[in-house]
């Protein structure tokens, strides 16, 4: 199993795999945060957000300025590849 599956765990509906989907189009964390149900900012970027943008997955759109409140993450080419798989197996 590839990296990027595991950090999606199929099993898991609410988890980084349905964030992955949200990121079709440009987020906020909150926005992405709403979607999934969780209320900890931090525990949300450390255990979803991060494992997702070290796997190559999604990116911020304000690299540069991580802790800008007109931040928003999408998702990337690699990304979009792993879902397209997954949803045609």
């Amino acid at each position: 199993m590839h990296q990027s599956e595991r950090i999606l765990n199929p099993g898991t509906k609410w988890g980084p795999g349905c964030v992955l989907r949200a990121c079709v189009t440009e987020r906020s964390i909150s926005e992405l945060m709403d979607i999934v149900g969780r209320t900890s900012r931090t525990k949300f970027r450390n255990s979803v957000l991060k494992p997702l943008m070290q796997a190559g997955l999604i990116e911020m759109t304000i690299p540069e300025k991580p802790q800008s409140s007109n931040q928003k993450y999408h998702i990337t080419d690699m990304g979009r590849a792993l879902l397209a798989g997954r949803e045609t197996s």
